[in-house]
């Protein structure tokens, strides 16, 4: 069936892999996103670790962002707004209480 397939002597199939291998992999440097799925958990400017309350806003924060992406809805957007600045008021107080303990030592 294949009998009359002719493959050239000078054929190689490595340097073909090779070809096609630094074709994908260029595409994938060039057009595919990279991050990391947890950087926003943490940020250089973060001295110490954050308590469960803020670490819980911020999560609420970050799913209704989500959901305000992908539905474009008006009062997603609203609710985010307002736990956006609980995140905040939540920063806040909490540089105010590390500034406080390191002011009473």
């Amino acid at each position: 069936m294949f009998a009359n397939l002719s493959i050239p002597k000078t054929y190689d199939v490595n340097k073909e892999w090779t070809i096609i291998r630094d074709a994908v992999d260029m595409g994938m440097k060039k057009f595919a996103p990279c991050y990391t799925s947890n950087s926003w958990k943490k940020k250089a400017s973060w001295t110490s670790p954050l308590n469960i309350n803020a670490r819980n806003v911020i999560k609420e924060k970050h799913k209704l962002w989500q959901r305000y992406v992908t539905t474009k809805d008006v009062l997603v957007f609203n609710e985010y707004k307002k736990v956006h600045n609980l995140v905040r008021k939540e920063m806040r107080n909490t540089i105010q209480n590390i500034q406080r303990k390191v002011a009473a030592n």
